[in-house]
C-alpha cells in the first residue's frame, strides 16, 4: 500500500482553521487504515504567537520542510515562501522513497500549488487542491489597475494549469465553484464543495444562548488581525457611539494589532485586547451580545471567512460588512442570523451596530439560536470532513499504479 500525502501551509501547533483541517484530514484517513504523511513548513502562524513545540506522537509520519516563511501580510514576502515551499515540495516527493498513491494539498496559492502540480503530473500521482482564496486575483485586486491586469495576465495560467490537472478541486463556497468554473474553463463536475469547519464539540459543549445583552452591548472581533480583516473600520465605526452603552473587544494576534491598539488610544476608546487558545474560542465568544466580521472590499467574493462558521456555531447574531453578492452575505441573509452592510462603509456599520443593539435581548437570542443550528446542519466537520476523505480514498483504490480515476 502505498502512502497519502498531505501538503500543508500551516499545521499544528499553529491554531489557525487550515492547520485544524489538514490535521483532521489526516487523522480521519488514518482511521481509515490509510498510511499517511504530513508535509509542512516550521510553524508561524499568527505572527508573535508562542507555539508548543512539545513532540507529538501522531499515527501519521510529520515532515518539517526546510523552506523559508512569512507570516507578515506583505506581497514579496508572501511570494518568497510560496515559491520556497513550492520547491521544498517538490524536493520531498522527488526524493520520496515510498509510492504515493494521492496528494491533499492546502497550500500556499501560485507558486507552491505549480511546484506540487508539475512534480505531481511529472510522476502520474493524482493530486486535489483545496482553494481557501481565488489567486491571482486576491493578489492582483491590492494594485493599481494598470499593474493589476499585467499581473493577472501574467499569473493566471499558473493557477489555471493547477487546477486543470487536480484530479478534483475542494472549494469553499457555491459562488467560488462558479466563478472558477467559468474563469479556467473547468467543468463544475471537477469542483466539490466542501465547507471549513471548526471543532464542532468544542463550540457545542461551550454553547450558551443569549439570554439578556449587557447593560453595556458587548462587540466583539475575534480572529487574525491584518489588514484583510479590516478591524480598524470597527475601531472607527464605534469611536462614535457612547462608551457607556458600547464596548469592543478585539481578541487575537496579526500584523494589524499594535496599530489597531494605537489607534484606539488615540480616539480615547477603552478597548479590550486579548488572545485566546483554540479552545477557548468559544467559551470567549459567548462573552459578546454581538459578534463583528469585516472584510475589505472584494475579498468576501473570493472566500467564505472560517470565521463565520465560528461566530455561527457560538450562537450570537453577527453584523458582517462585506460584499453584499458573496457567500458569506448569502448565508447571513437567508438565515436572518445578522445584518450585511457594505465593505468599508464606516457609517453603514455604525448604524448595524446601534439597530441591533437597540432590539430586545429575545429578537437577538432567536438569530444567535438560528445562527447555530444552520451550522451544525451545514458547516460541520463530520459531513465536510466525511465528503473530502471520500474524495481522496476512492481515487486510491487504483490499479496499484497512484493514477487516479476520472
Amino acid at each position: 500500500m502505498g502512502k497519502i500525502l498531505i501538503v500543508s501551509a500551516v499545521f499544528p501547533p499553529e491554531p489557525v482553521v487550515s492547520a485544524m483541517l489538514s490535521y483532521d484530514i489526516a487523522m480521519r484517513l488514518c482511521e481509515m487504515g490509510k498510511e499517511v504523511v504530513v508535509v509542512c513548513p516550521k510553524p508561524s502562524r499568527p505572527l508573535d504567537y508562542v507555539f508548543d513545540e512539545t513532540e507529538k506522537d501522531y499515527p501519521f509520519e510529520r515532515v518539517v520542510l526546510e523552506s523559508y516563511v512569512y507570516p507578515e501580510s506583505r506581497i514579496i514576502g508572501r511570494t518568497r515562501e510560496s515559491y520556497s515551499f513550492g520547491k521544498a515540495i517538490e524536493r520531498f516527493i522527488v526524493n520520496y522513497p515510498h509510492r504515493i498513491d494521492a496528494i491533499y494539498a492546502n497550500t500556499w496559492a501560485l507558486f507552491s500549488q505549480h511546484s506540487l502540480a508539475k512534480t505531481a503530473v511529472k510522476k502520474h500521482i493524482p493530486y486535489f487542491i483545496h482553494e481557501q482564496d481565488i489567486y491571482p486575483e486576491s493578489y492582483c485586486v491590492r494594485l493599481p489597475k494598470p499593474l493589476n491586469s499585467l499581473l493577472y495576465k501574467i499569473l493566471a495560467p499558473i493557477d489555471t494549469y493547477v487546477q486543470r490537472n487536480a484530479t478534483r478541486i475542494f472549494a469553499i463556497s457555491p459562488t467560488m465553484i462558479t466563478y472558477l468554473s467559468a474563469s479556467r474553463g473547468i467543468e463544475k463536475e471537477r469542483f466539490v464543495l466542501a465547507r471549513n469547519w471548526q471543532d464542532d464539540a468544542t463550540f457545542i459543549e461551550s454553547y450558551k444562548p443569549l439570554v439578556k445583552k449587557s447593560e453595556c452591548c458587548h462587540i466583539m472581533y475575534l480572529g487574525n488581525v491584518n489588514p484583510t480583516a479590516n478591524v480598524t473600520l470597527v475601531i472607527d465605526a464605534m469611536s462614535h457611539l457612547d462608551k457607556e452603552k458600547f464596548h469592543l473587544s478585539i481578541i487575537g494576534n496579526g500584523p494589524d494589532k499594535e496599530h489597531c491598539q494605537e489607534m484606539g488610544k488615540a480616539l480615547g476608546m477603552d478597548i479590550t485586547f486579548g488572545s485566546v487558545a483554540p479552545t477557548e474560542v468559544a467559551s470567549k465568544q459567548s462573552e459578546a451580545d454581538i459578534l463583528v466580521l469585516c472584510l475589505k472590499k472584494g475579498v468576501a467574493k473570493t472566500a467564505t471567512p472560517s470565521k463565520l462558521t465560528a461566530y455561527m456555531l457560538t450562537g450570537r447574531p453577527i453584523i458582517a460588512s462585506v460584499d453584499t453578492d458573496s457567500d458569506c452575505a448569502d448565508i447571513i441573509r437567508a438565515t436572518g442570523c445578522g445584518m450585511v452592510v457594505e465593505p468599508d462603509n464606516e457609517e453603514e456599520l455604525r448604524k448595524a451596530i446601534t439597530t441591533l443593539a437597540a432590539m430586545p435581548s429575545e429578537e437577538l437570542s432567536k438569530m444567535g439560536m438560528t445562527a447555530f443550528d444552520y451550522a451544525k446542519a451545514h458547516l460541520s466537520k463530520e459531513t465536510n470532513l466525511k465528503i473530502i476523505t471520500d474524495e481522496i480514498t476512492a481515487c486510491t483504490k487504483t490499479d496499484g499504479a497512484g493514477q487516479a480515476p476520472q
